[in-house]
């Protein structure tokens, strides 16, 4: 197995670790290294923090998971293409970007996440996009027009007179 191959296979099972299995500890002590700097302005910069923050979302977020789409790796840096699904939330479309150590351990981390919302889902009272784990909004469901769509969806008209 080449260092590529391994460095994905190690980002792909910490992944699953954090959020399918809700075991983040288990995925710090497996998979990152000595040193590890986190990006995200929600989690602390140190791991303790990171799993303090992903212990409390598999409380607050029970069945939560994603759906890797792809992984995509070049020299240390591996990138994880997924949709992230929250349980009474929104989902997201995230890309990671894992930077590996020699020994093909996690040693920094970056993304970007897009919210992706139903149609029939309107925000109000926040601000966009709302992190994972924070449920300050009220939700309400957006009214379907007479013609029974929704206002961010075109009508259905029919040809038939």
């Amino acid at each position: 197995m080449t260092d590529i191959e391994r460095n994905k296979r190690n980002v792909r099972r910490f992944y699953e670790l954090i959020f399918d299995e809700g075991l983040p500890r288990r995925a710090i002590q497996d998979y990152a290294g000595n040193d590890y700097i986190q990006h995200y302005p929600h989690v602390a910069d140190d791991k303790e923090g990171f799993i303090d923050y992903f212990e409390r979302m598999a409380r607050e977020w029970y069945g939560k998971h994603v759906k890797i789409k792809r992984v995509i790796a070049e020299g240390d840096f591996v990138v994880v293409h997924c949709l992230q699904h929250w349980p009474g939330g929104d989902d997201f479309a995230a890309i990671d970007i894992f930077r590996l150590d020699t020994d093909g351990k996690i040693v920094e981390h970056w993304d970007v996440l897009q919210t992706i919302r139903s149609p029939r889902l309107i925000r109000m009272g926040c601000s966009d996009p709302q992190p994972p784990g924070q449920r300050s909004c009220r939700i309400r469901l957006a009214p379907r027009d007479l013609s029974g769509s929704l206002p961010s969806e075109k009508p259905k008209y029919s040809d038939s007179a």
